[in-house]
């Protein structure tokens, strides 16, 4: 059973691995008062054989010892690059394992735009899985399908964040010599609850119902990617990361779950095979290959994804790059973000009526903003008691 001291709300990152593992199937994963997905233990079906603790990624962490290699990527393919967040490594590599007749996981929405992992074996499906999903996923059962599958011979390809990945390889208990594991650089997972809010509150402001999303639309370029949502009476609501207030809670660390604060699993060493980001360097680093479509970062940690790497080099552009250089303009990949001082109070207060103020109330600056305006402030100041005593000495 769940060890009782475990705070479950400041430290469990919610990856399903417990769920997964008990053989009495007396976890229940329901969501909390913030709408983050936790653990629930029924007490009377419960034998206490342990087994949820063991696989805790929390309470057993492991420690990593392979050094990564980084390199620059661009999927060849210009609409696998385009309907990326980054550069298309993750279409490239999962296209790969369906043509070994393998399975992929990633986050998807489902019908009601809620984000959960799915498999895909097809070519044609794996466009579901594309682009990035600012919410926290539900596993579900994918940790026991994937078992399954591996059990069986096939090949899986399983993404997620580094949590979900640890958790994944706790549950497993062994590392399967057909198995590639894909984390990403993780900033933090939103609440699904206040997504749903806001959700609620485009659709009410539309007068429609949503039909698609796009997090990281490129229509404005990489670098400049915008929130885009389509409705069924061909209304488009199209903003900045700057002006979306959904993005700006997020990237402002508003809405995030509590563990989220201080990620065990952040650092150049890696659970996963191969770790995905953004190059966001790419344009100090290598500006001759940087065309604001998207680059992405990609680590490599075992001999597992150096092999599965290479497989995929004639469907991509590559160039190595320094892991410490690389790293210098993505410190979500070394670093816990800083909790926001709103952040309690936004998921409290937060409606689907209210969003869209609440939002501009505490997230109207982004922290780039904030703080060039104070450092004018400084300066005026500073300008101002400069003249004060020269009119003083006068």
């Amino acid at each position: 059973m769940i060890d009782q001291s475990f705070n479950i709300n400041e430290n469990c990152t919610g990856c399903y691995a417990c769920y997964s593992v008990c053989p009495q199937s007396c976890i229940s994963m329901l969501a909390n008062e913030e709408g983050f997905i936790s653990p629930s233990v029924n007490s009377i079906k419960c034998v206490r054989c342990g087994k949820c603790m063991s696989v805790c990624p929390i309470l057993n962490p492991d420690e990593r010892e392979f050094e990564p290699s980084a390199i620059a990527c661009q999927n060849r393919i210009n609409s696998s690059r385009i309907k990326s967040s980054s550069g298309g490594v993750f279409v490239a590599l999962s296209e790969r394992i369906i043509e070994l007749e393998g399975v992929v996981y990633g986050a998807a929405f489902n019908s009601n735009f809620e984000v959960e992992h799915k498999s895909v074996d097809s070519h044609e499906n794996i466009h579901i899985l594309q682009g990035s999903k600012y919410v926290q996923s539900k596993i579900g059962d994918s940790f026991i399908h994937a078992k399954e599958q591996l059990s069986s011979g096939k090949h899986v390809l399983f993404s997620g964040t580094p949590c979900q990945i640890a958790g994944l390889m706790k549950y497993l208990g062994k590392k399967y010599e057909r198995l590639l594991t894909i984390d990403i650089v993780c900033h933090g997972v939103p609440s699904p609850a206040v997504f749903k809010k806001y959700i609620e509150a485009r659709e009410r402001l539309a007068r429609s119902r949503v039909t698609e999303i796009s997090f990281r639309d490129k229509k404005m370029g990489w670098k400049n990617s915008s929130m885009r949502i389509c409705f069924e009476n061909k209304r488009v609501y199209c903003r900045s990361k700057d002006q979306d207030p959904y993005l700006k809670s997020f990237l402002q660390n508003g809405t995030l779950r509590r563990s989220c604060y201080a990620c065990r699993f952040k650092g150049e060493k890696r659970h996963s095979d191969i770790t995905l980001a953004d190059f966001w360097g790419v344009q100090n680093l290598m500006p001759d290959i940087d065309d604001d479509k998207g680059t992405s970062l990609v680590l490599l940690h075992s001999p597992t994804g150096k092999q599965m790497f290479e497989s995929i080099a004639g469907d991509i552009f590559s160039n190595p790059a320094d892991v410490s250089e690389a790293l210098k303009y993505n410190s979500a990949a070394l670093n816990s973000v800083k909790r926001s001082p709103f952040r309690d109070q936004f998921i409290k207060e937060v409606t689907n009526d209210n969003f869209i103020k609440l939002a501009h109330k505490y997230f109207s600056e982004s922290p780039n903003i904030r703080i060039r305006r104070r450092l004018l402030m400084v300066i005026k100041k500073l300008r101002l008691e400069k003249l004060v005593r020269k009119i003083r000495k006068k």
